[in-house]
């Protein structure tokens, strides 16, 4: 979790920051509930991935072609839904 470092007189970021917490605090169970479901996605994702990756780098350094086209190309769909579920969970921030 990122902390800000806040300086004093600083109070209407406070009340900007409250609003926030406010928006995705609701009443809180559904986007909990999604939240929850979309990390267990991004666990179940990155497990076959380390794995996946385990055997991509032992065929790369063996040179024995092990890891198949169709291998590199499941590697890659994971790699890339991992990026989206996490931006989904936790965006950019955009610059001020």
């Amino acid at each position: 979790m990122l902390t800000a470092i806040r300086l004093s007189g600083d109070e209407d970021d406070e009340d900007d920051d409250e609003a926030a917490n406010m928006s995705l605090g609701g009443d809180g169970s559904g986007a909990k509930a999604q939240v929850l479901e979309t990390l267990d996605l991004i666990a179940s994702d990155y497990a076959k991935l380390s794995e996946m990756q385990d055997n991509r780098i032992s065929a790369t350094l063996n040179e024995d072609g092990r890891f198949r086209k169709n291998q590199e190309e499941t590697y890659q769909k994971l790699r890339s839904e991992i990026v989206e579920l996490v931006e989904r969970v936790a965006p950019a921030q955009q610059p001020y």
